[in-house]
């Protein structure tokens, strides 16, 4: 999960276009879990936090699943922040949740936080 973590990068943008603030995972995670589902092996929940504080700006699940291929990683991704959000792997985005006069989440506080289910992450 460390290796998987290592190659992900994220930072945060304000809505205004101004100021580009990098995020660091957290190398521990929050939580490590046992599944009651036996096609998941191994789970854990981890953070990206502002590079000023341990403040988390969205959260990271990583789960590897037994599949037809066998073991594959999947992750899935929440925000937890009023910025822009942008998630690379490996140098290529992966990931973004922008807010913004086009996205209704924005204008609507119930909503202002969401999760988004991503496909498997394809490791060499």
């Amino acid at each position: 999960m460390r290796s998987i973590g290592g190659d992900l990068s994220a930072h945060s943008l304000a809505a205004d276009g101004g100021e580009r603030r990098e995020l660091r995972l957290l190398t521990n995670p929050l939580y490590r879990y046992q599944s009651s589902d036996p096609a998941v092996t191994d789970g854990a929940l981890f953070a990206f936090v502002c590079s000023v504080g341990t403040d988390p700006e969205a959260f990271l699940v990583l789960e590897s699943r037994r599949t037809a291929e066998g073991p594959r990683w999947h992750y899935c991704l929440a925000r937890f922040s009023h910025l822009g959000l942008f998630v690379d792997y490996q140098g290529r985005e992966v990931w973004r949740s922008v807010r913004g006069p086009g996205d209704d989440y924005s204008h609507n506080a119930d909503h202002t936080y969401r999760c988004f289910n991503e496909p498997v992450i394809d490791l060499p």
